[in-house]
């Protein structure tokens, strides 16, 4: 065999092989926190909506750009806090790996928050990557926020909870 009918083989070969980019086959978007608070919190519900619907896309794009060793189910968590702060907690089973999630932290970084007071708004999408059976659980537990609770030894407000988990890593 030449070198060259080698090296086509093994291209062909690798190619075959490759993940295919991820794809979200089911999504939902849940409400974490009863209606009266949030319309207290969001002074533009415009603005939050494009907000939201931009940071959508574009975590759309960051999943489609990367490939999942397996599909995978759970939560993106959207927090934004006074002071045009964000912040994205992820929940999936099996865990995103860790380029993708990284990824999408980092878009989620990128996007200015709209102005929300009175403290932390919470939204929550609920997907299916590669055709993942849809999550049993109704709402999101991220690792941090399990830890919090652990360490509380009883039941804490999700705005309260996000507070104090807020400036901590994810373990």
């Amino acid at each position: 065999m030449s070198l060259r009918a080698a090296w086509l083989a093994l291209a062909g070969a690798c190619a075959a092989s490759a993940l295919q980019a991820a794809e979200v086959t089911r999504q939902e978007v849940l409400l974490l926190q009863p209606d009266a608070e949030l319309r207290e919190r969001v002074p533009s519900v415009d603005a939050y909506g494009d907000y939201v619907n931009t940071l959508r896309a574009a975590w759309f794009d960051t999943i489609q750009a990367h490939a999942l060793p397996q599909p995978s189910a759970g939560f993106l968590v959207l927090g934004v806090r006074p002071g045009q702060q964000s912040r994205l907690w992820l929940d999936f089973r099996p865990p995103l790996p860790d380029a993708l999630a990284t990824a999408l932290r980092q878009r989620t970084a990128r996007a200015l928050p709209p102005a929300v007071r009175f403290g932390p708004v919470l939204l929550t999408l609920k997907l299916s990557l590669d055709g993942a059976p849809w999550p049993t659980q109704a709402s999101p537990e991220p690792a941090s926020w399990r830890a919090a609770v652990a360490i509380a030894g009883e039941a804490i407000d999700v705005s309260d909870l996000v507070q104090a988990v807020w400036d901590r890593p994810e373990p």
